[in-house]
């Protein structure tokens, strides 16, 4: 006989009753009826215990639990469930845990979202998967019609990569992970464009010393000009406003290359990218502010760059790439450290691409991020895990 555990919630906010439902799976002994004893616990200290009679039926189907805890955030709790007979005899156990949390970027536990058919009807089994594991907030991953027009222009849409999409499955998704206190943040990018608008916005560009424009994957996306005061940080600004506007998306996730670092305007002058990285992340977190008072900005340092400038601007957590010259598990705990030290305490997650077939390597990974005092992007649709920087390539965990 075993006890499993349902959250109505990813996290629980102060003050709110932290709802989840037990149930009994297999083992029918024959009992009647049950002892069900639960205990919460801080650290060492029991901070709210219930014992409560359920029958056998009423077990197998779920029996519904409401806990009243201190309005304290951010904290953690353990969570212990003892299932005893009618002698008292115990019967099964299942320990487990869960937040208490002003906001989900306190404890952040990214996840991610990339399959936005047409059709899908999966998004509730979704989110209650995902916040089984504790996921709070999910990174909308190339949801978008083009990275230069957000919103498509009808309900179905083609993605730059000729993926069909729907915005109604986006929505949906949206809503249900709001029902589980699961934060939906939108995949955008700082400076790509599609070819088709570079060629009307030639004055928006990046470009070589000899004037060659720059090119993202051999001409799939153009580079533009992220500076305060260039026409396309204006355009993709108002994006960013119209996306907040007309969507519940709860902020911003911003994406940039790693590369160039170093690159010319339209005007021929040179520049580098460091500190116009850093005045978007501030710009963008203005338009947040304008529309969720508890909206967010995360902005992605590609192999750790550029950290110093990106870690200390306006945005809520730290949020790195890993790529070479990260090679080693105390690079992770470096990355980790260094992060906090730089974000000035800010929470900070890492995304560090690797097949779950390789189970060792995974767990160590983990272990050295979690120790570290960090977080990893790592689940998605079907807790399937994060295993290529294109998101839709996810792969299945093993059983194990």
């Amino acid at each position: 006989m075993q006890l499993d555990v349902a959250f109505a919630r990813a996290f629980y906010r102060p003050g709110e009753p932290v709802t989840l439902t037990a149930t009994r799976i297999g083992g029918d002994n024959g009992e009647a009826s049950f002892r069900l004893q639960v205990r919460v616990s801080h650290l060492r200290q029991s901070v709210h215990e219930l014992v409560r009679d359920v029958g056998a039926e009423e077990l197998a189907e779920g029996v519904s639990l409401s806990l009243a805890l201190p309005p304290t955030a951010p904290r953690g709790y353990g969570l212990e469930l003892t299932l005893l007979d009618a002698r008292g005899a115990p019967l099964a156990r299942h320990s487990t845990s869960f937040d208490v949390l002003n906001h989900w970027t306190e404890a952040p536990r990214y996840g991610f979202l990339s399959d936005f058919s047409s059709g899908s009807d999966d998004a509730q089994q979704t989110m209650q998967q995902l916040a089984g594991y504790h996921v709070n907030a999910l990174q909308f991953y190339d949801w978008m019609y083009r990275h230069d027009t957000l919103l498509p222009p009808q309900e179905r849409y083609a993605d730059p990569l000729g993926r069909e999409l729907s915005l109604r499955t986006v929505l949906e998704l949206i809503d249900a992970a709001h029902a589980y206190n699961i934060a939906a943040m939108p995949y955008t990018a700082v400076y790509a464009a599609s070819p088709a608008f570079y060629e009307q916005h030639p004055q928006w560009g990046l470009y070589h010393e000899d004037g060659a424009p720059h090119w993202f994957a051999d001409g799939f996306l153009a580079y533009m000009d992220p500076r305060p005061d260039s026409g396309w940080t204006r355009h993709l600004l108002a994006q960013f406003d119209r996306l907040l506007r007309e969507t519940a998306f709860d902020g911003i996730h911003l994406d940039q290359y790693g590369e160039p670092r170093v690159v010319y305007g339209a005007d021929g002058r040179k520049f580098g990218l460091e500190a116009p990285l850093a005045k978007l992340i501030g710009a963008t977190k203005k338009v947040v502010n304008a529309h969720r008072s508890d909206g967010a900005v995360v902005f992605n340092c590609v192999a750790n760059w550029p950290v110093r400038a990106a870690a200390p601007a306006p945005q809520d957590l730290v949020y790195i790439e890993v790529w070479e010259p990260y090679v080693t598990l105390s690079d992770l705990y470096r990355l980790v450290i260094d992060a906090q030290r730089l974000g000035g305490g800010k929470p900070d997650v890492l995304a560090a691409y690797i097949d779950p077939a390789w189970e060792h390597n995974m767990r160590l990974m983990d272990a050295v991020i979690f120790a570290a005092g960090g977080a990893r992007i790592e689940l998605g649709e079907h807790c399937d895990v994060l295993a290529d920087p294109y998101f839709p390539k996810h792969r299945p965990m093993t059983p194990e």
